[in-house]
This record gives C-alpha cells, sequence and structure tokens, in this order.
C-alpha cells in the first residue's frame, strides 16, 4: 500500500528524470565525439514516457469519434437528370368545308297569256287568249279584254275542250273566270268571236291575272 502511494507520488516526476538522463546521456556522447573522433556516435535510445497510473484510470472525457464519421466527406450525390416531357403535336385542324346551300327552286312564274288571231272573214274574226301554267301546282286564272271602238262587239266566246268559264261585262272591256284551275304544266284556250270595222283585230288591252298578254301589235 505505501510502495503504491509512493509510486503515485513520483509518478509526476518520472517524465522529467527520463528527459533530463536523456539530454546528460546526449551531451556526455557529443562531447566524447568531439575529442575522440569516434565516427560512429550512439544510436540515441527512444524511452516512452510512464503516465502515472491515475492517468491511465481515468476515463477519456472527449467521446471517440465514429470511424464512420472520422475523414469522410459528404457523399455528393448525383443531381438527377430531368427530361421535360416533349409537348403534344398539335393536329392539323381539319379543314372546313363550307355546306353547299341548298338550292332554291326557281321562281316559278305565274300564268302568261298569248293573243293571236285563228281565222279572220268580212265583219269580223276568231280570236284566242292561250292561258299557260309553268308552275308545279294548278292555278286558277282571269282573262281581261279592253276593245278598241274599231272592235263593235262580241258574239259569243267558249274555252275549247275545258269546262266553261264565267263572263262580266263593264262597258267596252270583258272578263273571264275560269270555271275549273289550270293544271300544272298545262294551258287552256279561250276563244271569242268579235264583230268589225275595217282591219282593226287586235284589243287594246289583254291580261292574263294582271299579266299583259304576249302577241299584241
Amino acid at each position: 500500500m505505501r510502495a503504491a502511494t509512493v509510486l503515485r507520488n513520483i509518478a509526476p516526476w518520472l517524465p522529467t528524470g527520463v528527459a533530463v538522463a536523456f539530454l546528460l546521456v546526449s551531451m556526455v556522447t557529443v562531447a566524447a565525439y568531439a575529442v575522440g573522433g569516434d565516427p560512429d556516435p550512439p544510436t540515441p535510445v527512444r524511452v516512452a514516457p510512464v503516465l502515472p497510473s491515475f492517468a491511465l484510470d481515468a476515463p477519456s472525457s472527449a467521446p471517440a469519434e465514429s470511424e464512420a464519421t472520422i475523414g469522410m466527406a459528404d457523399p455528393v450525390r448525383p443531381t438527377p437528370s430531368i427530361t421535360p416531357p416533349s409537348a403534344p403535336s398539335a393536329s392539323p385542324a381539319p379543314s372546313a368545308t363550307p355546306a353547299t346551300p341548298a338550292q332554291e327552286p326557281a321562281a316559278q312564274k305565274g300564268l302568261t297569256g298569248t293573243y293571236r288571231v285563228l281565222d279572220s272573214f268580212d265583219g269580223g274574226f276568231i280570236g284566242e287568249v292561250l292561258i299557260a301554267n309553268p308552275t308545279r301546282a294548278d292555278a286558277d286564272w282571269t282573262v281581261t279584254l279592253t276593245l278598241p271602238s274599231a272592235i263593235t262587239g262580241l258574239v259569243t266566246s267558249w274555252v275549247e275542250g275545258a269546262p266553261q268559264a264565267t263572263l262580266d261585262v263593264d262597258g267596252r272591256t270583258y272578263t273571264w273566270r275560269s270555271g275549273v284551275p289550270v293544271g300544272a304544266g298545262g294551258s287552256v284556250p279561250l276563244r271569242f268571236h268579235l264583230n268589225r270595222n275595217g282591219d282593226v283585230e287586235t284589243p287594246a288591252r289583254c291580261t292574263v291575272n294582271g299579266t299583259s298578254c304576249s302577241g299584241l301589235t
């Protein structure tokens, strides 16, 4: 027990003593080499310092660093290459074909009338108004004749091959109205026997449903 106490008391001085002894040996060696010229000076002996026991027993105050964290740099994480998604290709807009407008039916003309003289004789003549229906539907008709003074009067009138028309007389104006309509695309002749003085055989006015007749001279 006393030996341990003595050792504990002198332990702090041991390093100093070893160092002093080493220094003295080195000085003696250098002096001998300088006086005697010894070509091979003795190799200095390294003496490890002896630590006191309480220094050996004392726990280390600094925790040992993990080998995994000593001398290792932070790993370099590769930057992922991000490829932006390609924009969807725009499909070409379908070419707009303008709709063909529906063809409207051609405007239908109304009834027409054509005036002509079928026969001439002394003091009179036979005239005709041909009533034509170019439309797509049956149509009633009205024929109006206004006679000049040279045509002295109406003897008789008739509708050829169809029901007879009704006749109204107002002075020198004669108006016939159809007994039945004229069929679509068809025609019907209105004929009349007129007296005259001289050579006049043309009425002053002729209309079919208000439209002037053709063939007047």
